[in-house]
């Protein structure tokens, strides 16, 4: 002690020189040495680090820049508040401040202890920090930038508080750019786990975008991917990737491109999964994907590429057919029609499967446009039929169930039509309660004129009138004698169609010498029509009715006419030749012949049939 009174006794004289305490070499200005005491710097109370007030120049004048002092307890306001520890003064500031030196007020780089965090702010970027709070960064407007190899690297804007990498300006919350040229990903995120007995969500990078509620204001997106078109050779704006290794990037222009072929699970592998739910079936619309493509040349909003995989609406197994819904609204599965809500268009019916025009079905057959009309294709999954309905009656507006849509035609299952007949019992069965049900116009119409058919079955207008079938005359005929007694063939016949016909027939009878007999005398003649050509005919069984046409040849008279008229029904599949027969005669006192009967010799001669049916 009292080497330091008498060293303090002497400074004025030795102004000039080194000072020693405890040395006698002194290498400073003033070089205090000890190995148990220290210095006491003065302790004072300053209000904050602008406080000039507190600590006084004694030769008057302004604190002089490296007064050194040590502030007792922390006070002032951020950003000008002080805490405990050294503080110098800096004349050179702007403004002119007390700056903190001592391990209390910074942060060391091998970590701080007993540290103040600052409480939660009541709005984040905007709420002050309190003075007895620690925290990095800056009491005043400026930046703060923390740089390797003396470069930057990372910036925090003072006025924003956005954070740049690689960016001196960033616009958003974090922005980060790189702009070397090399293969790069600005942002990697990976998230892993280490245990392979419990399955943990691994979320690499998550976003969470929201408005303000509760009125719903704002639109919050979780994550966007910008793929810049107009500067790249090919863009993508967000790329996902099934797997483990590195995907090649794709060589088109896309918003979204989902890559799930990196993944060799022999499990379900999804490119795009995409899926919305609530928690009340009464509130709210979900969509889980929406496509638009617009204002260019092509629109396609999807593509599914040949070889490009089955699409499923309601099945997760499409295995049936190219497009597969196994899904319905009522009972109608698809919907096609226009570009608004009022458009006509078809639907899709299931459970009793049907095509509905204009309208669709859910509960009852309804109006798709309140315009037009509405036909419906059904299948009859009772019989195995088709039925055809449609109506005359305008949609009413759209949604709105249609009272009635008549049913106009039928297919049954056994191929029968009907026509205004639901249960056709014919291959074609009409069925209406006004006259004039058919109409057919194919030129040959005309009226008074009926519906004929030919030979093939081709129906045409003709005339009203009896078609006939005329038979084949012999050129000699035959020689009946008096005493003929079996059938003989005169060589004339008729071939008739299959049916019903009224066959006539005109013979006239001559003797040989033509000649007269007794006036007393007959000569009675039977005739008939046999299956057979060949010698002692009988009549055919195909006659119905009597078979015989018979006829008299009195003595008194040189000719006479046989006339009449047998039914032939032919009942095979197709034509018939009927042989014309004469004989069985019966006579009375005469010995003559009737000769060329049924021959063209006798002009008179004619076998004619008239169809019945």
């Amino acid at each position: 002690m009292k080497k330091i009174l008498t060293l303090l006794l002497l400074l004025p004289f030795l102004s000039f020189a080194q000072v020693g305490v405890n040395t006698t070499t002194p290498n400073a200005m003033l070089d205090i040495v000890s190995t148990e005491n220290g210095i006491l710097i003065p302790r004072v109370q300053l209000t904050s680090i602008l406080d000039n007030t507190t600590i006084v120049n004694p030769n008057s004048g302004a604190v002089t820049t490296s007064t050194l002092v040590y502030n007792m307890a922390a006070s002032g306001t951020v950003p000008n508040n002080v805490v405990a520890g050294f503080y110098y003064w800096n004349n050179d500031a702007v403004p002119p401040q007390w700056i903190p030196i001592s391990r209390g007020s910074g942060w060391n780089l091998n970590g701080n202890a007993a540290i103040t965090t600052p409480l939660n702010p009541i709005t984040y970027g905007t709420s002050t920090i309190a003075a007895t709070e620690n925290f990095m960064g800056t009491t005043d407007n400026n930046d703060v930038t923390i740089g390797t190899n003396n470069i930057e690297r990372l910036r925090i804007k003072n006025t924003t508080g956005n954070v740049g990498i690689g960016i001196a300006n960033p616009t958003e919350n974090l922005h980060v750019v790189d702009n070397t040229n090399a293969n790069k990903s600005t942002i990697f995120g990976e998230a892993r786990q280490t245990n392979n007995t419990a399955d943990y969500q691994n979320i690499a990078i998550k976003g969470f975008g929201s408005g303000s509620g509760p009125g719903n204001y704002g639109i919050g997106n979780g994550i966007m991917g910008i793929g810049d078109r107009a500067n790249s050779y090919f863009a993508t704006g967000v790329y996902g990737h099934l797997g483990s290794t590195t995907p090649t990037l794709p060589t088109t222009n896309q918003a979204i491109f989902a890559n799930g072929n990196g993944e060799a699970s022999p499990g379900t592998v999804y490119g795009l999964y995409s899926q919305a739910t609530g928690t009340d079936n009464t509130l709210g619309t979900r969509i889980a994907g929406y496509f638009s493509a617009t204002d260019a040349l092509n629109n396609y909003a999807i593509i599914v590429p040949s070889g490009g995989g089955n699409v499923g609406i309601g099945t997760t197994t499409p295995t049936l057919a190219r497009f597969q819904v196994d899904r319905m609204i009522g009972n109608t599965t698809a919907l096609f029609r226009g570009n608004s809500t009022t458009s006509q268009g078809i639907s899709m019916v299931a459970d009793w499967p049907g095509i509905y025009f204009n309208s669709y079905y859910n509960g009852a057959i309804r109006s798709m446009a309140g315009s037009g009309y509405t036909s419906i294709i059904n299948t009859d999954q009772s019989s195995g039929g088709l039925v055809f309905q449609t109506t005359n009656t305008i949609n009413p507006a759209s949604g709105t169930a249609i009272a009635s849509v008549p049913v106009r035609m039928t297919i049954a299952g056994n191929g029968n039509v009907g026509i205004g007949e639901p249960t056709p019992s014919r291959l074609l069965h009409v069925n209406s309660a006004t006259a004039g049900a058919v109409r057919i116009v194919d030129g040959t119409q005309a009226a008074n004129r009926v519906l004929t058919s030919d030979t093939n079955g081709v129906g045409t207008w003709q005339p009203v009138g009896i078609n006939n079938i005329v038979g084949y005359i012999s050129n000699v005929g035959v020689t009946v004698d008096y005493t003929t007694g079996p059938y003989l063939q005169t060589g004339s016949s008729i071939t008739l169609p299959p049916g019903r016909y009224a066959v006539n027939v005109n013979m006239l009878m001559a003797r040989s010498s033509l000649s007269r007999s007794f006036d007393n005398s007959f000569f009675w003649v039977r005739t008939s029509f046999s299956d057979s050509p060949l010698a002692n005919p009988m009549p055919s069984g195909d006659i119905v009715g009597s078979n015989l046409i018979s006829g008299n040849h009195p003595g008194s008279s040189y000719y006479s006419m046989l006339t009449g008229t047998v039914v032939i029904n032919n009942n095979t599949p197709g034509n018939k030749t009927y042989h014309y027969i004469a004989g069985n005669v019966y006579t009375y006192n005469t010995n003559q012949n009737i000769t060329g009967f049924g021959s063209t010799y006798w002009a008179e001669d004619n076998i004619i049939a008239y169809r019945l049916n």
